[in-house]
């Protein structure tokens, strides 16, 4: 039943990552088009980050423009840079000094990275990942997981493509098990294809941050370490990150929801940042009058493995303890994206062949 009518408010998205996009779309769906959405971010595409480990392998990230995916959803862009919040005048503050004006907030800006074995050293989301990965089998590989580090699975995805016969590729992690985050229920099936494809994996052993690195294997990659924005105004842990009730409700602020990275949860993921998404959009809606379907925790945790060679390896697991986790080598959900985003991945499914040669989708600059 979609419900009462809405009534017509101001929605500010901030963030233009996974969860700022699936809110977006959310809105547009519950909103009966009877909310004003705005959505600023501190950069003007979105990029999917699954996408980005394939640019060594002379692979294109789809690249859409956000003030472009905005008016799609009948929504407006705004480039800017997010300080903090003065939730009682229902105010957001950016570098420039502008203030930003709400009924309903969203905040969506995701963490900063942080490079944990210093600038010598080649970490994921900071520069180019080298050509070298592609090329020469003789070059070994290591990709490292600090301690700290929630969503390990990229360190895996890079170490299945670097993977070529007589190469030396491996994952030095500080898991107790591979995909940890996982459970034991998936432990055996990606041991499995790790091996068969030449992957070794050392579990409990990784450098700790600050450590050289360097002398693992001729190509050392690392997974960054996440810092919460720290957003001035609104109640955060020690690290940054946004402290939210079950609803992504932000702790002592009115119609402030908070989805993604940002947030105070213990694993900072694509899949759940969209769950978190779908649920705070759900939420401003009812706020305004509307009944949305509701939803909420437990939330689901999703993964896809993929080799170069096509092989594919679905991981699933509820994060409420519930199961042990299960893998299957045919797809879990649809379509089979690599982040179950389940708006976003349904409207890139539909339109990618468009936005593949469409300006939305202009060519990646700045890999990963």
């Amino acid at each position: 039943m979609r419900g009462l009518p809405v009534e017509e408010r101001e929605v500010l998205i901030v963030g233009g990552g996974v969860a700022g996009v699936e809110a977006l779309i959310a809105l547009a769906d519950l909103g009966d088009d009877r909310l004003r959405v705005r959505l600023v971010a501190n950069h003007p595409t979105f990029v999917l980050p699954p996408e980005q480990l394939g640019i060594p392998w002379g692979e294109t990230p789809l690249s859409i423009d956000l003030a472009r995916l905005c008016r799609a959803f009948g929504a407006e862009f705004a480039l800017a840079e997010v300080t903090g919040v003065d939730a009682a005048a229902h105010e957001v503050h950016t570098t420039s000094g502008e203030a930003l004006t709400y009924e309903r907030l969203l905040l969506c800006p995701g963490a900063r990275p942080r490079a944990p074995y210093g600038a010598r050293t080649r970490t994921l989301g900071f520069g180019a990942l080298p050509d070298v990965l592609a090329e020469a089998p003789s070059v070994s590989v290591a990709v490292v997981v600090p301690e700290g580090v929630s969503w390990t699975l990229p360190a895996y995805e890079l170490a299945l493509r670097c993977a070529r016969r007589g190469r030396d590729v491996r994952v030095v992690t500080s898991e107790r098990t591979v995909l940890e985050a996982f459970g034991s229920g998936v432990t055996d099936a990606v041991r499995a294809l790790l091996e068969r494809h030449g992957v070794v994996a050392h579990t409990g052993r990784a450098p700790a941050p600050g450590d050289r690195i360097e002398g693992l294997a001729g190509t050392v990659i690392t997974l960054p370490l996440q810092d919460g924005p720290a957003l001035e105004g609104l109640d955060a842990d020690s690290r940054g990150f946004l402290r939210v009730d079950a609803k992504q409700a932000v702790r002592g602020a009115e119609h402030v929801w908070a989805a993604g990275d940002v947030t105070d949860g213990p694993v900072k993921q694509g899949g759940l940042a969209a769950q978190q998404a779908e649920l705070a959009a759900s939420e401003a809606v009812r706020s305004c009058g509307g009944r949305p379907p509701r939803g909420g925790p437990p939330a689901i945790l999703r993964g896809k493995l993929t080799t170069n060679d096509g092989e594919e390896l679905y991981l699933r697991r509820t994060l409420d303890g519930a199961d042990d986790g299960r893998s299957l080598e045919r797809p879990l959900w649809r379509p089979p994206s690599a982040i179950c985003a389940w708006r976003l991945a349904r409207w890139l499914d539909a339109h990618r062949d468009e936005l593949r040669s469409s300006p939305l989708a202009p060519r990646l600059r700045t890999p990963v």
